[in-house]
């Protein structure tokens, strides 16, 4: 089975942990990506990161979340067998900065495809992304890339 593995940095947050109403927007504006798709969503217990997952599943019809304590910023090093727990044919991670970096280091040595994006700030990811070799969602990299940088 061929996955698509989507790494997403949880919005921008307000002293309290919530989202700002800017992020719930981005993060609105960005699930639209996954529109008339079924997505399994893995998140961080971490507020922003529940809240970021949260609105996502609102805008997708056919998605289920799963909350992942390894996935949280405490985390200094991911489990060796991380990626056996991505299940699912088009994934999306909601994290921290560098959970994701770690996480992406680990796809790119186990050679799987994924893309990379942030809500709320220029992407950060640019020397990891890959798209499928079709192009994700039938978009030329350039767009996806332009899309997912809100």
């Amino acid at each position: 089975m061929t996955q698509e593995i989507w790494l997403m940095r949880h919005g921008h947050y307000q002293d309290n942990g919530s989202l700002t109403e800017r992020s719930i927007k981005q993060v609105r504006k960005a699930a639209k990506v996954f529109k008339d798709r079924s997505i399994v969503i893995y998140f961080s217990p971490v507020t922003r990161c529940r809240e970021t997952a949260t609105l996502i599943k609102e805008q997708i019809v056919q998605s289920e979340l799963h909350e992942i304590s390894w996935l949280s910023i405490d985390v200094t090093t991911l489990p060796e067998d991380c990626l056996s727990y991505l299940k699912g044919a088009i994934i999306v991670v909601v994290s921290h900065e560098p959970v994701l970096c770690e996480l992406a280091g680990k796809l790119m040595s186990s050679n799987r495809r994924f893309i990379g994006f942030n809500c709320g700030i220029p992407v950060k990811f640019h020397s990891i992304h890959t798209v499928p070799e079709n192009g994700a969602l039938g978009l030329p990299e350039t767009d996806v890339i332009r899309e997912l940088s809100i």
